[in-house]
């Protein structure tokens, strides 16, 4: 290990003593030569002027040369059998070199266009999407779009605003519209301005049970049979094709009742009979759930008033078997305004009827729901 660092250093003192040849090829295909010197090169391409990097001298001594005996040495100690890969001499990799030069040269001539059109297929490979989205998005574009943006926001809240307040005017005039039209018994016109009212209160996001359960009794009003019941009942032949599902209104005493295969319901005492035969109406109590109706067992009634359609008629076959008429969809009643609409009269009885089953069904009668005084004669 003695005197290491000044074989170094006589290694690092030494000289070339031939010129050392350099090659670099540019993205365009071009082959540029020249002489290493001691000091790094930046040498430029003559077709697309591109600038190239090139090392300067290798200030080491061959790595070939150096161990050529160590090498020598190993391969007389390999075993049999075996090879080590032969290096190229400095003969054969001067003709590679010479062939490589002559094929980039080849590519060099096809002209500086071609050169060009390379180069820039190979930059435009080369680009990311990121590169791509940071050329689109300019600072321009982003205050374009931001204006834009702001501008329609601004145009979706003054078209909303104009919206709701012409629906706040719709809903106050065709609420008003539809209650006068209830009073003169125009009940069609009333029913189509509260379908505005209606339509009103959907664009405000709003919701008006009174409103919607007036609507409704108007509608089913002008739905209602022009046949009385034990009319319609009487046609049993064509009762299915004829009057089933046709709305009726019933004013009548009810209780609760248990049928025969155990179902419970609500009876309503309708004085009813068809050739001797009485008959029973039966109910869904669900839509009266929030009225306090006693038990039949308990002998007393409570009076109800309720709109619903003709459901299925099972006559009975004999005089002392109650035939069965089935009624669907019950609405109760709760207007006193509307009640007139479906031919019935109103007094301080049934106002108190109306009054409790609005009260049972959630709806919140406004004082415009009353019935107005008749004026002095």
């Amino acid at each position: 290990m003695r005197g290491w660092l000044g074989k170094a250093k006589s290694v690092l003192k030494r000289r070339h003593s031939e010129p050392v040849p350099f090659e670099v090829t540019s993205a365009a295909g071009c082959v540029v030569e020249g002489l290493r010197t001691r000091g790094h090169q930046v040498v430029t391409c003559p077709a697309t002027g591109e600038r190239l990097f090139v090392l300067p001298l290798d200030v080491y001594p061959d790595a070939a040369d150096r161990r050529k005996k160590k090498d020598a040495g190993k391969r007389r100690g390999q075993p049999a059998g075996r090879s080590e890969k032969r290096r190229p001499d400095r003969s054969e990799r001067e003709a590679a070199k010479g062939e490589r030069r002559r094929r980039l040269k080849q590519a060099a001539k096809a002209g500086p266009d071609n050169a060009r059109r390379r180069v820039a297929r190979a930059w435009t490979a080369t680009r990311s999407g990121a590169g791509a989205a940071r050329r689109w998005f300019t600072p321009l574009r982003a205050t374009v779009a931001a204006m834009g943006a702001v501008v329609l926001l601004t145009s979706l809240f003054v078209l909303r605003s104009r919206s709701r307040e012409q629906a706040e005017i719709v809903l106050r005039t065709a609420t008003a519209k539809a209650w006068e039209a209830v009073d003169d018994r125009r009940f069609r016109e009333a029913s189509e301005a509260f379908a505005e009212a209606d339509t009103a209160l959907g664009v405000l996001g709003l919701e008006d049970p009174s409103l919607e359960r007036a609507a409704r009794e108007v509608e089913i009003a002008l739905e209602l049979t022009e046949f009385p019941l034990v009319d319609l009942l009487a046609d049993a032949d064509r009762y299915d094709e004829r009057h089933r599902s046709h709305w009726i209104v019933v004013d009548a005493a009810a209780d609760r009742f248990t049928t025969v295969e155990g179902e419970s319901v609500l009876r309503v005492e309708y004085p009813l009979e068809i050739d001797g035969v009485p008959i029973d109406l039966f109910v869904d109590e669900e839509a009266f759930s929030g009225l306090d109706v006693p038990e039949s067992r308990s002998g007393d009634t409570r009076r109800v008033v309720f709109a619903a359609r003709l459901g299925d008629f099972r006559r009975s076959g004999d005089e002392f078997t109650p035939s069965i008429l089935r009624l669907d969809e019950p609405l109760p009643w709760v207007h006193a305004r509307t009640l007139p609409a479906a031919g019935l009269v109103v007094d301080d009885a049934t106002r108190k009827v109306l009054d409790a089953q609005a009260e049972a069904a959630g709806v919140a009668l406004s004082p415009v729901d009353a019935v107005p005084d008749e004026e002095p004669e």
